[in-house]
């Protein structure tokens, strides 16, 4: 997909979404999934965490109102 810059402000809040935590990374087979966020720290988002951020896009940037990061279940903390 395209390449956005993600500019975060004072104004961002932000979440980390630890749904699969509480499954040791792997869902259980046919259930359904709530989504579970805490807050979260820009200090904590890695290489391989996978970001999603809502907000206002211009150009090729967007102003980050709200930013949620998953931390892969490999990683190491």
């Amino acid at each position: 997909g395209p390449v956005l810059e993600v500019v975060v402000t004072n104004d961002t809040t932000v979440y980390h979404d630890t749904t699969m935590e509480q499954y040791n990374g792997q869902p259980p087979a046919g259930e359904k999934i709530q989504q579970v966020v805490e807050p979260g720290s820009l200090d904590d988002i890695g290489d391989s965490s996978l970001i999603t951020v809502w907000g206002k896009k211009t150009g090729d940037r967007v102003i980050a109102e709200i930013l949620v990061y998953t931390t892969p279940a490999f990683a190491e903390r």
